[in-house]
């Protein structure tokens, strides 16, 4: 008998047994990289775990012979998506053991093929989550709606979630005045010659009208309440317009998931009342979204289209990177517009809106008499690269290169770096050197890129960490972690006190029990100990979230994907070029998480 019928015959057992060898080498590699000792544990745990993945490759086996020939597509997409989060995942625990991954060519190919390996242990998995997307899976899709049951889904969202956030609304009353409030508080206090745009004068100066509102009625706490009200209601509103989506996509019981998800999740009613420009724009964020699904359909009209615009313009004010990111609208509706008539007239809205967005920018700094804050903060992973190459390789440095990046960082910071966050290094460096002629300042940044290359990868992977790394914790400790710091996840400490108001506004904890439940989550990141519930708190959650729908839409080769994930996708790839990840920087994406998951899901194929 020949050896090509013999692997015929048995091609099922071949493959399971390759499976599972490629399995318990993916496992091996990461954890000899993450740095577990080879003790009793290490071998016990291979011992239990290989009966586990030899089970899981022969009933992938056995559901791929189900699926036919769909079943090559299916596992090529499930490969190639389990490869890139198994590169990750192996970067990830590299970074938490050493703040290093493997240095050179042959370190990045062991990387590489240790994600190749971890992609197979991940197939039992991600082969599945193909098929959701391929619709092998049966779902009501689609189900008939009405207008009613639509306002239903939307009145009944919005009540719910509402009502859950009172409680924590008076846990924490009159809002949560932390992370850039100090600053933005001095500055709406004294008024129009103090006007800063380091943070979006937009929201200063919605900022001040609450604060004068205050000054109306006798109490600047009072003032702070009724912003926390009118924020929280827009975010509800948001929200509750997404899940009306989901409604029409998948019906009532995802929607009932959805609700509840926003609704007890600690972070959502914390957020909600947090003066922070982040959540505004995470409720224009998905505005934006599902009117430029809507237009894409062909049900919009005039309205919808200053709908549009204005939301963009919001976007725009309140964050200066969404410009960037609402660019890439334009092609997706020339791509997808069903017309070439539509495709010129979406395309000409989106330019105007973007047109509109900095011109009102440029007017509100004028007609604020605001002062231009520092461009530092678009230079974070260049300098924080150049940090860490002074930090790790100050003795290796040649004379030129030693020049080089004295010209660029402070004396008195040689040496010192924290790689998690780059608030503290834009304030070290020689602003003259990184302002001035951006063609020396280059060739100087890539001439000692090519020389300490692992260093400059690794900078930028240690500071991105949160947004692709699943298990990443630094996002939330890189400040101080402490039921009583008010930082860890979340911010929730007062930083109301200034020059301008010495006695800084009262935080009145109406419910004291539950201040210290939510203080004990958040700040004390007590929510690492829940089992399966704490990856919802995982900022990369969200991401992986998103490039899992764009590799759905790729599959179903649906135009409508590109409409709705275009702004979402290339606004995350400049979130990546930040000071840090923090979790407000995610939360547009939570908001937009059941947009996503329900078009990955139930958005029909173009044949359909």
């Amino acid at each position: 008998m020949s050896i090509k019928k013999i692997s015929k015959e048995n091609k099922s057992i071949i493959k399971t047994m390759a499976g599972s060898v490629l399995s318990i080498a993916g496992i091996y590699l990461a954890m000899d990289h993450a740095g577990f000792s080879r003790g009793l544990y290490w071998y016990t745990f291979f011992f239990i775990l290989i009966p586990f993945i030899f089970f899981a490759q022969k009933d992938l086996c056995k559901l791929q012979e189900t699926d036919g020939g769909e079943s090559s597509k299916i596992l090529r997409y499930s490969l190639v998506f389990g490869w890139l989060f198994g590169i990750c995942l192996d970067m990830g625990y590299q970074l938490q053991k050493s703040d290093l991954t493997l240095p050179g060519l042959k370190g990045k190919l062991i990387i590489a093929f240790t994600g190749i390996c971890l992609s197979i242990l991940f197939l039992p998995v991600t082969y599945r989550l193909f098929r959701l997307a391929a619709g092998l899976y049966v779902f009501k899709k689609n189900p008939e709606y009405t207008k009613k049951g639509c306002r239903k889904v939307f009145f009944i969202s919005l009540a719910v979630i509402e009502a859950c956030w009172i409680p924590v609304f008076l846990a924490f009353y009159p809002a949560v005045m932390s992370y850039d409030f100090n600053r933005q508080s001095q500055e709406a206090l004294k008024g129009f010659i103090w006007f800063y745009d380091y943070q979006p004068l937009a929201h200063t100066f919605l900022i001040r009208q609450f604060l004068l509102l205050g000054i109306k009625l006798g109490d600047l706490g009072l003032g702070m309440a009724w912003y926390s009200v009118f924020q929280s209601l827009i975010l509800a509103y948001a929200i509750s317009a997404g899940l009306v989506y989901v409604y029409k996509r998948s019906g009532v019981k995802p929607v009932i998931f959805w609700i509840l998800f926003f609704a007890l999740l600690p972070f959502n009613p914390v957020l909600a009342i947090s003066v922070t420009k982040d959540i505004i724009f995470s409720a224009f964020f998905v505005f934006v979204i599902i009117l430029a699904y809507k237009m894409n359909e062909g049900t919009a009209g005039p309205g919808t289209y200053v709908l549009f615009v204005l939301c963009g313009i919001v976007n725009i004010l309140f964050r200066n990177n969404a410009r960037y990111a609402l660019l890439f609208l334009i092609p997706a509706f020339l791509i997808t517009g069903k017309t070439l008539k539509k495709k010129i007239l979406y395309a000409s809205i989106t330019l105007v809106m973007i047109v509109c967005g900095i011109c009102s920018k440029a007017m509100i700094l004028k007609g604020m008499n605001g002062i231009r804050g520092s461009r530092m903060e678009m230079y974070s992973v260049p300098i924080m690269q150049m940090f860490r190459v002074v930090h790790y390789q100050e003795n290796n440095l040649t004379e030129e290169q030693s020049r080089i990046l004295h010209k660029y960082i402070a004396d008195e910071s040689w040496g010192k770096y924290y790689p998690y966050i780059s608030d503290g290094f834009k304030a070290s460096v020689n602003a003259d050197e990184w302002y001035g002629d951006q063609i020396v300042l280059l060739k100087d940044y890539l001439k000692i890129g090519m020389a300490y290359p692992n260093d400059y990868i690794d900078a930028f992977l240690v500071l991105t960490a949160g947004d692709w790394f699943i298990d990443d914790k630094t996002h939330a400790e890189m400040l101080e972690v402490g039921d009583d710091s008010g930082l860890g996840l979340i911010y929730t400490f007062n930083g109301s006190k200034s020059e301008v108001l010495p006695e800084g506004i009262e935080s009145k904890e109406y419910v004291p029990k539950l201040h210290g439940i939510y203080c004990h989550i958040l700040n004390g990141n007590s929510y690492y100990d829940w089992p399966v519930v704490s990856i919802l708190f995982k900022p990369a959650l969200y991401l992986w979230v998103l490039i899992y729908t764009l590799f759905a839409g790729i599959y179903r080769r649906n135009k409508k994907f590109i409409i709705v994930l275009a702004y979402p996708f290339f606004y995350m790839l400049t979130m990546l070029l930040g000071p840090c990840v923090n979790f407000r920087y995610v939360y547009p994406f939570i908001v937009a998480t059941p947009i996503f998951i329900a078009m990955a899901l139930f958005e029909k194929k173009p044949e359909e």
